[in-house]
């Protein structure tokens, strides 16, 4: 199995629950590959609530968040994740988020050459996150 960072057969998210919260479909499909291709177990949601729900009732190591889902603001699933201390990684179209999340990684939309990919493996491994 190959993901886009070119790794073969390696599945260093093994273990790894991870949330998607996505409203844009495409992207949502392409990461939840790229990162199911390395192991890792994702939830995918496009809304606010729904990922809010699946942050609070299951285990998640890490989560992937647009900051706006079907026009509601995530701050709501951003809140429960940093109150579990579940780091995730904003994944936007808008630059400005960049200021809001400070404390967060962002990376723009469209993301080439498995970026989220990159960041997510650079928060699981600098992280004491849960399994």
């Amino acid at each position: 199995m190959t993901c886009s960072l070119g790794q073969t057969h390696i599945f260093p998210l093994g273990g790894k629950r991870i949330l998607i919260a996505d409203d844009d479909g495409v992207a949502a499909d392409r990461l939840t590959s790229e990162l199911s291709a390395l192991g890792a177990t994702v939830l995918k949601s496009s809304t606010t609530d729904q990922a809010s729900n699946l942050a609070q009732a299951t285990n998640v190591s890490l989560a992937v968040i647009d900051p706006e889902c079907r026009g509601r603001d995530a701050v709501g699933i951003a809140h429960v994740l940093l109150e579990r201390g579940i780091p995730f990684v904003i994944h936007t179209y808008r630059s400005a988020e960049a200021g809001r999340w400070a404390s967060m990684p962002l990376v723009l939309k469209p993301d080439h050459c498995g970026e989220v990919a990159r960041t997510v493996l650079r928060l699981a491994q600098t992280s004491s996150i849960p399994q």
